[in-house]
């Protein structure tokens, strides 16, 4: 009986050792859920049509900047407008990025290994602050547009200065937006890099 004990033993322990190895081999293999992939590429898609935006804004607001130094106001009526009418767009796009971001996030858990989730929440945080800094970002292009839009249409007086103090903070985050999309895409190259291993 104990020699049947002990070929029992053995083979209960070779299972063990047999559902480990194959444990270490087979859960180490990368998985990223299909969700993940399609709405990193959504985020990365709007992301850039924002940076797009952005950049089409800093241009226009010069633009404005330059009409009003020149006091051609009817011109720069017409940009205000346009401006406007972008930065709804702009908040329309930060509201997609954040359902992507949310897609994102919810399968989080779900991607080997370990460090690639790490990467992708890496990923997701720089996404996040870059919504955090479109909400600013249109709010400061809001206020500097309505401002605009008064002294042009003469409905208030307003100091040259406060002009391009509002300029260079709205280029500034901006500039900051593009910063963060781009520690986005290394992140997310990165990312890549681990789950093709």
């Amino acid at each position: 009986m104990p020699r049947k004990l002990g070929i029992f033993i053995a083979f209960v322990v070779v299972l063990f050792l047999i559902y480990g190895l194959w444990s270490l081999i087979f859960a180490r293999d990368p998985f990223v859920p299909a969700e993940f992939i399609e709405a990193s590429r959504e985020s990365a898609l709007i992301a850039s049509q924002i940076v797009t935006f952005s950049s089409e804004s800093s241009e226009n607001i010069s633009k404005i900047n330059e009409l009003d130094k020149q006091h051609r106001y009817s011109e720069a009526i017409v940009l205000v407008a346009e401006e406007i009418k972008r930065n709804e767009e702009l908040k329309q796009k930060a509201y997609e990025l954040s359902l992507q971001l949310g897609n994102m996030a919810g399968v989080l858990p779900s991607i080997r290994p370990k460090e690639a989730t790490e990467i992708a929440l890496e990923a997701l945080n720089y996404e996040t602050t870059i919504v955090l800094s479109l909400i600013s970002y249109s709010d400061s292009l809001n206020d500097l547009l309505v401002a605009l839009d008064d002294k042009f249409n003469n409905r208030k007086e307003f100091s040259p200065g406060r002009v391009q103090e509002m300029i260079e903070k709205i280029n500034s985050e901006a500039e900051s937006i593009n910063g963060l999309n781009e520690k986005y895409k290394e992140s997310i190259n990165e990312f890549e890099k681990i789950v093709m291993e």
